[in-house]
């Protein structure tokens, strides 16, 4: 049985979850296997079946592969964000002093981001300016 070193990569979109395990043999690249299964509300598990189900067509080839990399690429995230779904809310922590109290964070967000992510905020003595130059010292307490 032949040794090959393979790189995975998922997609996870919004109907299906694509699995491809790829090979890099003298500079070639050669598709080991694929697969494709529906994309699941949890994403962990769509993302696992793809592989599960890449892996078991793999062995058709006779190979015995040896994972270098796991690559997933998703439209989870941004989805999120553009409907608002699924996020949690965050805490800042901005050490500041005076310097930026008038630019609050998520000042450029759209209004129902904002409502979505924002938790507490704390701006709070110490940081430093750009240039290396402390803006107040740090507050410990």
């Amino acid at each position: 049985m032949v040794v090959t070193s393979v790189v995975i990569g998922v997609d996870v979109g919004g109907t299906n979850t694509d699995a491809v395990i790829v090979a890099k043999s003298e500079g070639n690249l050669k598709i080991i296997a694929k697969s494709k299964t529906q994309t699941t509300s949890d994403v962990t598990t769509g993302v696992t079946k793809a592989i599960h189900l890449a892996l078991i067509a793999s062995r058709k080839e006779n190979v015995s592969l040896v994972v270098q990399q796991v690559n997933i690429g998703t439209t989870q995230f941004i989805n999120a964000v553009v409907e608002c779904k699924n996020l949690v809310k965050v805490v800042v922590i901005r050490l500041c002093g005076t310097a930026s109290r008038k630019l609050p964070p998520f000042s450029d967000f759209a209004k129902r981001l904002i409502e979505s992510v924002q938790g507490s905020v704390f701006m709070l003595n110490g940081g430093y300016q750009f240039d290396g130059q402390a803006i107040t010292p740090v507050d410990e307490e």
